[in-house]
């Protein structure tokens, strides 16, 4: 009677609970396969484009690259220090001394 209707109204609602979650689900993965696609396709048309450029000068290529990224990396730096490379190909020995405030807030003993 009336316990296997509430089952059987029960097993339905989870059913249809668990159509629509797979359905969101399926369709989820499916907006993120194309714009996976999307950018894999940008990715390539740009790597096309850039790869001549590449062989002709790979040395600059790279320049150009690491100017970029050093451009991203360093936007929110507060402090920075370029330290050119010697010209006689020399190492250079760097010493930094962090943090001066607090070394200098030290009382004296």
């Amino acid at each position: 009677g009336k316990e296997i209707n509430d089952a059987r109204a029960e097993a339905s609602k989870t059913l249809a609970e668990a159509s629509t979650e797979a359905q969101r689900r399926i369709n989820t993965a499916e907006v993120a396969s194309t714009e996976l696609v999307k950018s894999l396709s940008a990715d390539v048309e740009r790597f096309q484009k850039l790869r001549p450029s590449f062989e002709r000068n790979p040395n600059l290529f790279r320049e150009q690259a690491l100017v970029s990224a050093m451009g991203s990396v360093l936007t929110n730096v507060q402090y920075k220090a370029m330290l050119p490379a010697p010209l006689d190909g020399k190492a250079t020995e760097l010493r930094l001394l962090l943090n001066p405030a607090s070394a200098e807030a030290k009382p004296q003993k």
